[in-house]
């Protein structure tokens, strides 16, 4: 219930106001995910059992022993077309605040100081051979995406040094054919592989000045993962997200931060392409791989 209200309220702040407001619900949403997974390992229920892996009958067990945490850097291409135009014609009597503007301009940058985390698990659908099977993986996913684009002048006074922020929630569900450890969780079995393919419920929050929402996209993906099992299981990601998002489509009245008397719209569509994630995966409790049940 915590989550849905920090959604909520995030969603319908207008999103001149709500720059600071997304940072601060990436963070709560990871201190809420963090202190879960930290709870139900080590924590206690209302009965006072401690949650810990040896709390957990045979199907539970077996399910923590294929399930991960991942932190993700994402790579992202943002092209920004935005204009702004204010009517700034000055009537009899009534000072000059300046020219009136109708500026386009294209914005291309790369993601910077981008990162995210996940957590999931995989199931099981058909097992080809001790070595071989395919499974169902399912995962939740938080990424912060960044872009500067330093100083951009729409006119000799409409000047702005600005950035785009964006906030990316998602629920990848993956078809995977695996080979190796994973199969059999058998600790003898070192070297790791997946590969497979999925779709991607995306919800995407932020913007770029003043203009900013929320929008919501089922993606297509890719991914491969190569690993070793050392005493623990980690593994090597490469998702790549084909086609284009978008990740802002809004109009505002002006640029935020800036003197825009006058009449006038800042519009701004930012389309997102190259969506590459590198993840470093760890499947935190197969240290138990190839214990007795």
């Amino acid at each position: 219930m915590c989550v849905i209200g920090l959604l909520n309220y995030i969603i319908i702040l207008p999103s001149k106001y709500s720059q600071m407001s997304y940072k601060s619900l990436f963070t709560a949403l990871a201190f809420i995910f963090c202190t879960g997974v930290a709870y139900g390992q080590f924590g206690y229920s209302p009965y006072r059992h401690e949650r810990s892996y040896s709390s957990y009958g045979e199907k539970g067990k077996t399910w923590l022993k294929r399930a991960y945490l991942s932190a993700s850097l994402p790579f992202m291409n943002l092209e920004l077309d935005s204009k702004l135009n204010i009517n700034r014609t000055v009537s009899a009597g009534q000072p000059s605040y300046g020219p009136s503007v109708d500026t386009s301009i294209y914005l291309n940058k790369k993601c910077s100081g981008s990162y995210g985390f996940a957590a999931g698990s995989f199931f099981p659908i058909a097992r080809i051979n001790d070595h071989q099977m395919i499974a169902l993986d399912c995962s939740f996913g938080g990424y912060i995406y960044e872009f500067n684009y330093g100083i951009v002048n729409y006119s000799s006074i409409d000047i702005v040094t600005d950035k785009a922020d964006f906030y990316l929630f998602d629920l990848p569900i993956c078809l995977q054919y695996k080979s190796g450890g994973e199969v059999k969780l058998d600790p003898e079995q070192k070297v790791l592989f997946s590969i497979g393919g999925g779709f991607d419920p995306t919800l995407t929050l932020g913007g770029y000045n003043s203009a900013g929402g929320a929008l919501f996209k089922i993606r297509p993906f890719v991914m491969t993962e190569i690993g070793l099992y050392f005493g623990l299981a980690a593994k090597i990601r490469f998702t790549y997200y084909p086609g284009t998002i978008i990740m802002v489509n809004d109009t505002e009245d002006g640029l935020s931060g800036n003197n825009n008397s006058g009449s006038g719209t800042f519009t701004v569509l930012g389309t997102g392409s190259g969506n590459f994630l590198v993840s470093l995966v760890i499947l935190y409790h197969s240290t138990h791989w190839g214990d007795d049940k």
